[in-house]
């Protein structure tokens, strides 16, 4: 569908119209189509790296050269102003979620510590604080899931903690556990052999 979406779009921005069909829903599903809608408009669009790939060059070349490609930074330095604005994210994800508990200043530190440790393991930028707000946002949230389950006042360096042991990925927990993902599946595999009665090597 992403092929068929990029066509649809690379040819109104070549014509500047588009061609619209589909059904009447008030007339019995009769077919409708318009020709020629006028389609002058500035595109403007996100992905994620491991997805351009799959653009279409001459889609790629329409925006280069009408346009920008901007690559967004994904770490920002570690100073006071940077560290305030993460800890107003803090704020406002905790007021959005509505439901969680307001954070104290040790948990505020922890999540903090866990936004440069992320800037480092992640895009080997020391000193600097990740811009990966969508991980940290989860971590926020689950945090104060379990300062709920706790019946705590606030979020704490604690409930932080924790937090990040549980929000490691499956393949991250099957590794600690196993040793490997592999190792995992022929658990699965020897403890289904068991149940039938059958010995699996």
């Amino acid at each position: 569908t992403l092929g068929l979406l990029q066509r649809h779009l690379l040819s109104a921005m070549q014509e500047k119209c588009f061609q619209i069909s589909g059904r009447n829903p008030t007339s019995s599903g009769a077919a409708v189509r318009v020709d020629g809608v006028p389609a002058d408009f500035i595109f403007i669009g996100a992905s994620n790296i491991n997805d351009i790939q799959s653009m279409l060059p001459a889609l790629r070349s329409r925006i280069s050269g009408d346009g920008y490609e901007v690559l967004m930074n994904s770490v920002m330095d570690d100073n006071e102003k940077n560290r305030s604005d993460v800890t107003r994210f803090i704020a406002q994800e905790i007021a959005k979620d509505s439901r969680i508990p307001h954070a104290d200043q040790t948990a505020i530190e922890s999540i903090l510590k866990q936004s440069r440790k992320m800037a480092k393991d992640i895009d080997d930028s020391p000193n600097s604080l990740t811009l990966r707000l969508r991980s940290l946002s989860g971590l926020i949230k689950l945090s104060g899931d379990l300062a709920v389950l706790a019946k705590s006042e606030f979020i704490s360096s604690d409930n932080v903690t924790e937090a990040i042991g549980r929000a490691k990925s499956i393949e991250e927990r099957l590794e600690e556990r196993y040793g490997s993902s592999w190792k995992a599946q022929t658990a699965d595999y020897s403890a289904i052999g068991h149940k039938s009665g059958k010995e699996t090597r």
